[in-house]
């Protein structure tokens, strides 16, 4: 039942969502009128940014309200924070700027449980602000696209490659899956590539509100997801050097003194300092951001590594990296991508480079560190690339050649087909028919257990559960009526003793009632060498 409060509550939220969608969609209005796009353009730019609204909040409701995605922030993670301030000595795996970013949707819902008019204990307030989270996201993941095509256009100043730039963010789908969770990954990416804009800006006009905008946004990236910096660093190094090329005194002391007074630099180095402070809280919980750094470098990260402390360690990494570009792309768009390279040398190779730095930088000052990587760490590198990868797009497109146009035809209908297939697959997940079968066979008086975590395993709703110790002497003593296992997750062998009997079908309590696993169906990501 959705009550006055709580329906108001929603209203005021996704207000800010609107308000923030039409500063993006006004900021590229201007744009394009600016550079006096076509209506054909501006058709075509529509329906690109159209398609990735689509592909984002498809499914948007997947898994609710469960926590099925591991770290997805919920509004338990943020009202409790945001009502001390996120002070006190709180820390979190992500900064305080994105739990931050997130209590501004809880706001009116926080009023209203203050007024009484929301119990902010009930499922459905929960429920609702994750899904206005998750809609947050998706407003950044359309912005995402619109950034690979403002990228493109500003990088090679072609439009309809850029459209296409725009197209391969808007279908990829690493963009598509990510945008479906409140976490960090889509508006950081987003916060740095609107920094990646200016940077390429500064190649044409290095000037000091150019440098501010991309100190802000590189910034601001940086506190929505620490991992940020690593993008960041070395592009900040090639905007000292652009400035020490416009020094005009001659030799090394004068030009050091003239970066010294600069005021592009000093204007960044005001406004990097002034964002991290903010973005961190660190006036009010400098213990907290102690304790922050303390958990990401510490326990958050040092158990993922993967790859030995050896050359021969970091050459297996960076091969493993190399593979992740077919694997993000689909292997037809991957080679457009590839063949880019080219075209964009020729078309204006400084800011070729401008666009390859990032990536460089953040292996270099990250990864390579860390030692451990998974497909969803690329999305801004990914997105990069799609920038570069609008040129061959459109070439393919605008030449005579039959096999020129197939090639494209090929390359965009198997990424878009990769990037529907992630909806496709969340709404074939087999846990939902584990909840239907269960929801027509569990009596009033029957108990549900659930064996492994709750993420991976069928979601309670009315169902009366109980979580299943990995011990079968408690089990044994009040053994519940249904057992639920995830038998991916059982196969490992952390819980080998527990799992193994059930897996065997010879155990003396249990007996296998049902199995459920999806067809894939017409999700061709599915049907590749990585899921088989």
């Amino acid at each position: 039942v959705v009550r006055p409060g709580l329906l108001l509550a929603i209203t005021l939220s996704l207000g800010l969502l609107v308000m923030a969608a039409g500063l993006a969609a006004g900021t590229l209005r201007r744009h394009l009128d600016d550079t006096a796009a076509t209506r054909a353009d501006r058709r075509w730019l529509f329906v690109v940014l159209a398609l990735a609204t689509a592909l984002q909040l498809w499914q948007l409701w997947f898994g609710l309200p469960a926590r099925w995605e591991l770290d997805e922030v919920v509004a338990a993670d943020v009202i409790g924070p945001a009502r001390a301030w996120f002070a006190g000595g709180w820390h979190d795996l992500y900064p305080a700027l994105f739990f931050g970013s997130l209590s501004v949707l809880s706001w009116p819902f926080m009023a209203a449980g203050t007024m009484g008019l929301v119990d902010l204990g009930q499922e459905s307030a929960a429920v609702a602000q994750v899904v206005l989270y998750r809609l947050g996201m998706v407003v950044c993941g359309v912005i995402v696209a619109g950034l690979a095509y403002r990228l493109s256009m500003e990088a090679f100043g072609q439009r309809r490659a850029a459209i296409w730039a725009g197209f391969l963010a808007a279908a990829l789908p690493l963009l598509v899956y990510l945008t479906k969770f409140s976490k960090a990954d889509v508006p950081y990416s987003a916060a740095f590539l609107a920094a990646a804009l200016f940077h390429l800006r500064a190649l044409r006009t290095p000037t000091t509100a150019v440098y501010g905008w991309f100190a802000w946004w590189g910034m601001v990236a940086i506190c929505l997801k620490d991992q940020a910096y690593g993008l960041v660093l070395l592009p900040a190094l090639h905007l000292v050097w652009i400035r020490w090329q416009q020094q005009t005194g001659e030799g090394v002391v004068a030009r050091l003194a003239g970066l010294a007074v600069d005021r592009p630099l000093w204007r960044a180095i005001v406004v990097s300092v002034a964002v991290f402070v903010a973005g961190h809280n660190l006036l009010f919980n400098v213990e907290g951001f102690i304790s922050h750094v303390q958990l990401i470098t510490g326990g958050g990260s040092q158990g993922f590594r993967t790859y030995a402390r050896t050359l021969a360690g970091q050459a297996e990494m960076a091969g493993d990296a190399l593979a992740m570009v077919p694997w993000t792309f689909g292997l037809p768009t991957a080679l457009v991508i590839a063949g880019s390279f080219v075209l964009a040398w020729r078309v204006r190779r400084e800011a070729l480079a401008v666009l390859l730095l990032p990536i460089v930088s953040y292996y270099l000052t990250f990864m390579a560190v860390i030692q451990y990587q998974y497909d969803r760490f690329y999305l801004a590198p990914a997105v990069l690339l799609t920038a570069i990868g609008g040129l061959g797009m459109a070439w393919l497109a605008a030449s005579p050649a039959v096999w020129a146009r197939l090639s494209v035809a090929v390359a965009a209908t198997h990424l878009l087909l990769l990037g529907a297939s992630i909806n496709l697959l969340m709404g074939r997940d087999s846990r939902y028919d584990a909840e239907a079968w269960l929801a027509a066979r569990v009596d009033g008086d029957e108990i549900v257990g659930m064996a492994g975590p709750r993420s991976y395993l069928p979601r309670q709703g009315r169902l009366p559960v109980t979580d299943v110790e990995y011990d079968w002497a408690q089990v044994s003593a009040a053994p519940p009526h249904f057992l639920v296992v995830n038998a991916e997750f059982a196969r490992r062998d952390r819980h080998a003793d527990f799992f193994g009997p059930l897996l065997a079908g010879d155990h003396p309590l249990y007996r296998e009632a049902a199995r459920f696993k999806s067809s894939p169906g017409p999700a061709v990501l599915a049907y590749r060498p990585e899921f088989s």
